[in-house]
């Protein structure tokens, strides 16, 4: 955890705003100082001691505002921390101190306003970068394409105009302006960007090729047949030409030959399998885009599968589009069949996980995912599933060990992760009745992620049952409530935090609230009600909700002792010889 310490000038400019308050360091005993410590910040950064080298720059900064560097280096600290306003500050503060005029520093300021959200006041940065560096790629491109936020099409394209007479016509650059020119509704202007690149690079089939797919895609399929032919002129071989072939008799109405051509190209001895691979998942792409189902593209596959039946990639890649296509069971055994192929495609244990988890084939989970950390014993997500599988089937010390040897395989710098797997652990403490280590393992989460709000809820909500730290349950949940004011279970956990403070206007309030947004079947949520009821004095009240908790929950004892003691009614008595209920 980053330890905290007293910047009390620098946490107070960062709070105002205003680091000119904060003179230069005119003494160079001073200024050697917030040197070293601006270099020790650097040299920890590359060693990936990340949390020591912010503290090192915040400090070199609280010695000298005018270490432009130190100042450049927090900012892009503060913005990993989404920290926006804080990053602008000292960006701020090192253009108006920084006698070189750092072009970097303009950039990252620009930067950092687009990502604020405030598009009109970054551009007339870009504009004044431009003008110094008319050749710039990075800062055009940004310029444009702030202006195309704003819907300035024709003000973009001009942009890239500029940046051509500098650099020359560039295709990445042509393609773009078509785009912008489309969008503008210049619909022949973006044409003639197409025909320059295909006048520019005559002998590259793949501009030829863009226009005819431009033309197919506007309905003039006379026009795309003609650019295809003089693509297929090049190299009639191009996988693309292909696709867009296809595309075209599939357009015309031609459908068999559509066909054909597919099968073709697929069947061919002579083609190789990563030229078959690549039109192939070309064709699907086309197909998604126009909106087509793929059933046609099942019989491709078999026809590959018959060629190359030990290539571990291509049972994937089918086993993936049956999955889509709900064809579970088929895609389910192409998926294993791939993995007994290749072991090592752990993308392919992970899917073949989920879909058993869906349908809560928990055996199948668990033996899978033991196999799979035999081949992949580093990997965090296998040991998620296998953690999840075995809590929700009420083994939880297993579970907790799931998780135990996960978090220790976690990256250092996956901080959210490491937070879910510490807010999993701190969950299976406290049902194992281990309750300090698990709300150490809370405060441990919350630290590696001090916004993880489904931890901030959980931690809540144990320690109201424990009738502990009430105000700092109080805060956590509030944060819950804040984030997502519609989620019946954080709703509930404030509710309950109330209950145990006494507040019982505010409880009631709040457990209303939960039970408006979807908490009205849900019998911990009902019977908390009730028991609030009963605080204010609504005895009927109470015996209502929690008869209706116990609709839901009929194994539930301590509701059918509340309602017993409360209403008189026998029949919700517990027979104390055998635990039988009477309804």
């Amino acid at each position: 955890m980053m330890k905290r310490k007293s910047y009390i000038i620098l946490f107070l400019l960062l709070l105002s705003g205003n680091f000119l308050l904060l003179t230069a360091a005119e003494d160079p005993a001073v200024a050697r100082k917030a040197q070293y410590f601006y270099l020790e910040g650097i040299r920890l950064k590359n060693d990936g001691k990340f949390d020591a080298a912010f503290e090192m720059f915040r400090h070199a900064a609280a010695i000298d505002s005018t270490s432009s560097a130190a100042l450049f280096e927090l900012s892009e600290f503060y913005l990993r921390l989404n920290r926006i306003d804080a990053a602008l500050l000292c960006m701020k503060q090192a253009i108006s101190v920084d006698e070189s005029n750092n072009f970097n520093y303009k950039v990252l300021y620009a930067r950092l306003l687009i990502v604020k959200g405030a598009l009109a006041e970054a551009v007339p940065v870009y504009e004044a970068l431009i003008e110094e560096h008319p050749e710039n790629l990075e800062v055009n491109y940004y310029l444009a394409e702030l202006y195309a936020e704003q819907k300035d099409f024709l003000k973009a394209v001009e942009v890239y105009n500029n940046l051509e007479q500098n650099v020359g016509i560039d295709k990445d650059i042509s393609v773009r302006k078509f785009q912008l020119y489309e969008a503008a509704g210049e619909e022949k202007k973006g044409i003639e960007e197409i025909e320059k690149l295909i006048e520019k690079y005559p002998s590259d089939a793949a501009y030829l090729i863009l226009l005819g797919s431009i033309y197919l895609e506007k309905g003039y399929s006379d026009k795309a047949y003609e650019n295809y032919r003089r693509a297929a002129g090049i190299d009639p071989d191009d996988p693309d030409l292909l696709v867009a072939m296809v595309s075209y008799h599939d357009a015309v109405g031609d459908k068999e030959q559509s066909s054909l051509l597919m099968e073709k190209a697929l069947g061919s001895p002579d083609v190789e399998i990563d030229i078959k691979l690549a039109i192939l998942s070309q064709y699907m792409d086309m197909l998604q885009r126009s909106g087509k189902d793929m059933d046609s593209v099942n019989a491709l596959f078999d026809i590959l599968l018959d060629q190359h039946p030990q290539m571990a990639e291509l049972h994937q890649a089918y086993g993936l589009l049956l999955l889509s296509q709900e064809r579970e069971e088929e895609g389910r055994f192409q998926l294993q069949l791939a993995i007994e192929i290749d072991p090592s495609l752990h993308a392919v244990w992970m899917r073949l996980l989920s879909v058993y988890l869906k349908k809560e084939e928990y055996d199948n989970v668990i033996a899978t995912s033991r196999k799979a950390l035999m081949h992949h014993p580093e990997s965090a997500g296998l040991y998620y599933f296998l953690g999840v599988t075995y809590y929700q089937t009420g083994k939880l010390k297993e579970a907790l060990a799931a998780f135990l040897d996960g978090v220790k395989v976690i990256e250092a710098e996956n901080r959210a992760l490491r937070s879910d797997y510490y807010g999993q652990i701190g969950d299976l403490y406290y049902q194992l009745g281990e309750k300090e280590k698990s709300f150490a393992s809370y405060e441990e989460a919350l630290v590696y992620s001090p916004e993880n709000i489904m931890v901030m809820n959980n931690y809540a909500y144990f320690l109201s049952l424990e009738n502990r730290d009430l105000s700092k349950a109080e805060s956590m949940s509030a944060i819950t409530v804040r984030s997502d004011p519609k989620n019946s279970t954080y709703l509930d956990t404030y509710a309950w935090v109330f209950y145990m403070q006494g507040n019982y206007t505010l409880a009631k309030i709040y457990i209303e609230s939960a039970i408006s947004n979807g908490g009205g079947e849900e019998p911990e949520i009902l019977e908390h009600y009730g028991d609030i009821l009963l605080k204010l004095g609504d005895k009927e009240g109470a015996v209502r909700e929690w008869k209706k908790a116990f609709s839901f929950n009929p194994s539930s004892e301590s509701l059918q002792t509340k309602i017993a003691t409360v209403s008189g009614e026998e029949e919700y008595r517990i027979k104390t010889l055998d635990q039988d209920v009477i309804l």
